[in-house]
């Protein structure tokens, strides 16, 4: 993935096999994800969510699943329209 990190970005992510949406900012992508040092997609992010629903990689990105995830852009836009 190649994208400027910015508040108001999130990226939504459903993964068929677990029946699950991931809510995740642009910033928390940059902070969990892998930055590729080689090869053609140099610079790029690469992600890789949890394909299980046990391990510490689950603990890792539990805030973003489902409901916890929407709440997030929830939160977000309320704290949107209340600094306009």
């Amino acid at each position: 993935m190649t994208f400027e990190p910015r508040d108001n970005f999130y990226f939504i992510f459903y993964i068929e096999k677990n029946n699950k949406f991931w809510v995740i900012p642009s910033k928390d992508i940059v902070k969990l994800g892998i930055r590729n040092k080689s090869g053609k997609n140099i610079g790029k992010i690469s992600l890789s969510l949890p394909k299980t629903e046990t391990g510490n990689k689950v603990q890792k990105f539990q805030k973003y699943i489902n409901d916890s995830g929407f709440n997030l852009l929830r939160q977000y836009g309320q704290t949107a329209d209340n600094s306009g």
